[in-house]
């Protein structure tokens, strides 16, 4: 046996090892030592593989809520003790991971620096559209959790492209953020939330947000039918002055 079949051979065996102790870590009829087992076993091997393996017992849950929050607890304080090492790994696992992504974003608040988390979250909402979703739980944990993460106007400026959402849970997280907002960008995304927003309270922060900056809410005074749209989409407690201003009755 040559040294390249040697190595290969181990590789194989390696990932038979992977295989068996992902489903035994994700298996709930297992006893939970011996999950955790398991878990220790995943980290110890340490590879790329291994570790998105370990990562799959955050998206199972087992029926008794002490012994699955105590065992994720577990794999995150494993995988945060690691450091900045296993960053890109847990990156990896967020970006494949359609919905299950809550744990593995605390990880990465813990290895990687604010601006870098920033950045990560940025780049994953761009990747997303405003459309509707069948699952919209990934985007919503995101942009929740971007929230954090004020005094990054790129991440936040991001995060206007969702107030035009077909979910009006994403567009009330989304309008939130960019009220406490001052740039051109944030009228405009408030703008154009107006023209379609028919939830109340979402209407009312973007209302208030408007006429406390003395935005005007037309791009251009002289299209009547704008005015007229506005207008029609104004909640009955607020109304549109002859120069654009949103003002409470």
């Amino acid at each position: 046996m040559g040294f390249l079949d040697f190595l290969f051979d181990k590789e194989k065996a390696q990932a038979r090892q992977v295989e068996k102790l992902r489903k035994k870590l994700t298996n709930l009829w297992v006893q939970s030592p011996d999950r955790n087992d398991a878990a220790s076993q995943l980290f110890q091997i340490g590879s790329p593989e291994a570790l998105h393996a370990l990562m799959e017992r955050f998206k199972v849950q087992t029926q008794n809520t002490t012994y699955d929050i105590e065992e994720k607890t577990f794999v995150y304080d494993m995988l945060a003790g690691a450091g900045p090492a296993v960053g890109d790994v847990v990156k990896d696992n967020v970006r494949a991971e359609p919905a299950v992504i809550n744990w593995q974003m605390r990880v990465l608040e813990d290895v990687l620096p604010p601006q870098d988390l920033a950045a990560f979250i940025q780049e994953l909402l761009s990747t997303m559209d405003v459309g509707y979703e069948r699952d919209p739980v990934k985007k919503e944990q995101l942009i929740l959790r971007s929230q954090g993460y004020t005094d990054y106007p790129d991440l936040q400026k991001e995060i206007a492209r969702f107030t035009i959402s077909d979910n009006e849970d994403i567009r009330f997280q989304s309008v939130s953020a960019v009220v406490k907002r001052d740039e051109e960008w944030a009228r405009d995304s408030l703008r154009a939330n107006l023209r379609i927003e028919d939830s109340g309270r979402i209407q009312s922060m973007v209302c208030d947000r408007m006429a406390q900056k003395g935005w005007t809410a037309l791009e251009d005074l002289e299209n009547d039918e704008l005015r007229t749209e506005i207008k029609e989409a104004l909640p009955p407690q607020y109304h549109l002055t002859e120069d654009g201003l949103i003002r409470r009755k």
